[in-house]
């Protein structure tokens, strides 16, 4: 049970290191492009490198895990926050900007939400697995000031076992500091279909019966699941290497907060990483 279960999450980081990493390969458009700029902005220079992750267990879980992801950018010749037409919010939110023009952005979205075994918590014991799912959709973004955001996201699970969707919603601003920080900062909240709830927060009569921990019978509606607060911070240490620091918060309301699964409606994720700077001929 555990080497299947090593083995199922080995796989799953490597996916999303892959979609990372590919995905986020430098791109000769770039923000210029955002306000309607004739000529597209050239690269300059890759920034390589990778970052922890202490998050919860599961969505709800008061433990912890550490786990790691890639750090892949690049810089331009043009001092922009909004370079690029790729961003990365999360491992189901890797996306592309396929309209680009006047501050806003359209385009579709696609990563992967990770497996939860029924053995990464006393509570989940014996409600069974659920598996890695892959997920599609696409994603609105609004600069309504040059350091400004709105955006909206949907999210759907195309597995063969269909897992539901969310939308996720929120306004945040990206700004670099006089020091040469770079910041970003969201408020936002996350809405889940019923199936979703099933899957993640429910408890099914069968599920009851072989709870070890005496699960009850959990039916939740659709709704808001969730709000979540964030800042991070890429830092120059020097002309070569820099430091990204970034803390999360979530609150896990309403049905997601009722469920008998969740041990802590209160959610934090912080990142540590460090990346190096290249020099890309062009």
């Amino acid at each position: 049970m555990v080497e299947k279960s090593l083995f199922r999450k080995t796989i799953s980081f490597l996916f999303a290191f892959l979609l990372v990493g590919i995905f986020t390969m430098p791109s000769t458009s770039f923000a210029a492009d955002l306000y309607g700029a004739d000529e597209p902005v050239k690269t300059k220079r890759i920034k390589l490198g990778g970052a922890a992750v202490i998050k919860p267990e599961y969505e709800g879980s008061d433990e912890y895990e550490v786990t790691g992801y890639p750090i892949v950018g690049f810089e331009s010749m043009a001092d922009s926050m909004f370079d690029g037409r790729v961003s990365v919010d999360g491992a189901d939110s890797v996306k592309f900007a396929l309209i680009r023009k006047h501050g806003f952005e359209f385009g579709p979205l696609g990563g992967i939400r990770f497996e939860r075994d029924d053995d990464d918590s006393d509570t989940l014991d014996g409600i069974g697995d659920v598996d890695t799912a892959f997920v599609l959709g696409g994603y609105a973004k609004y600069h309504f000031l040059p350091k400004y955001f709105a955006q909206v996201s949907y999210h759907q699970d195309v597995t063969d076992e269909d897992t539901g969707y969310e939308i996720k919603f929120g306004v945040g601003t990206e700004q670099r500091l006089p020091n040469g920080w770079k910041m970003e900062a969201y408020v936002g909240g996350v809405f889940s279909d019923e199936e979703y709830f099933d899957t993640y927060f429910g408890v099914t009569a069968a599920q009851s019966m072989s709870s070890t921990a005496g699960l009850g019978v959990y039916n939740p509606d659709d709704g808001i699941k969730s709000i979540e607060v964030s800042l991070g911070f890429e830092i120059p240490l020097n002309e070569r290497w820099e430091l990204h620091v970034k803390g999360q918060y979530d609150r896990l309301l309403d049905e997601a907060a009722d469920s008998p699964i969740v041990e802590d409606e209160n959610q934090f994720v912080g990142v540590l990483g460090l990346a190096y700077y290249f020099d890309w001929n062009h």
